[in-house]
């Protein structure tokens, strides 16, 4: 499926209209510009994934670094769990 085509199919779940009313659940309330607007914003979320939800190397190193002094047990189970998925 290509990324337009989940962009359609995705987008008006995502990013619903906040509905106030009766009136406005109405095909012609919610206006095609409005679904054409919410497709091209999944879109262009989908197109540019890998950089608006990629953690940086260094940023998780700081947050391993700050879990190991706050809170070791995290970093425990998280070793744990990495252990079993490798297997």
């Amino acid at each position: 499926m290509t990324a337009a085509n989940l962009a359609v199919i995705f987008g008006p779940n995502l990013l619903q209209k906040e509905r106030g009313s009766e009136r406005e659940l109405s095909p012609q309330a919610l206006g095609i510009e409005d679904s054409t607007a919410v497709i091209s914003v999944t879109l262009m979320l989908i197109q540019n994934h890998q950089h608006l939800f990629t953690v940086s190397a260094e940023l998780q190193q700081e947050v391993l670094m700050s879990l190991i002094q706050t809170d070791p047990d995290v970093i425990d189970y998280l070793l744990r769990r990495k252990l079993r998925s490798a297997v």
